[in-house]
């Protein structure tokens, strides 16, 4: 699958909300894919800000979350909340940033995600999508949904 992401020049991120189960991709101005788990991101910097201040990005993804009553909620509320803040206060140095809120099944369609799959199914179909659209790369299950959001961005982006 061809995306125009990884042919920008542009520095683009993406967020799936989540602490446990959550990531961060972003490609650099060179078109270097990174890809980290929030907890990760959270360990070695001091915030989801620092993170926005270091990479620079022009295009922000955001996954929307869902209406959950799980006893994951909070901590995916908190998680989406921090993103929020850092995103509202660097838009305050960028103010052209773009911020693009996708709901899963938007990205997950345009990776030709099968209907009816599990969530063990959809996350093995993911790091499987993932690991296929990036030879040579390695990622973690956490991280594949954010960077086949990552991908799902940078076409929308550019070809709409």
């Amino acid at each position: 699958m061809n995306t125009l992401l990884s042919n920008s020049s542009l520095p683009f991120i993406a967020f799936d909300p989540g602490i446990d189960k959550g990531g961060v991709a972003w490609r650099d101005e060179n078109g270097t894919l990174y890809a980290k788990t929030t907890l990760e991101v959270l360990h070695h910097m001091e915030s989801f800000g620092a993170l926005l201040t270091e990479v620079k990005p022009v295009v922000i993804a955001i996954e929307e979350i869902p209406l959950l009553s799980s006893p994951n909620a909070i901590k995916l509320g908190i998680s989406y909340g921090s993103i929020m803040e850092a995103c509202a206060n660097y838009r305050l140095t960028a103010p052209d940033v773009s911020r693009v809120f996708v709901k899963p099944a938007q990205w997950q369609r345009y990776h030709g995600f099968p209907s009816g799959l599990t969530y063990k199914q959809r996350k093995k179909y993911a790091h499987r999508q993932a690991v296929h659209n990036n030879p040579g790369e390695v990622f973690t299950e956490p991280v594949s949904d954010v960077v086949l959001i990552l991908e799902w961005v940078g076409k929308v982006t550019f070809v709409e």
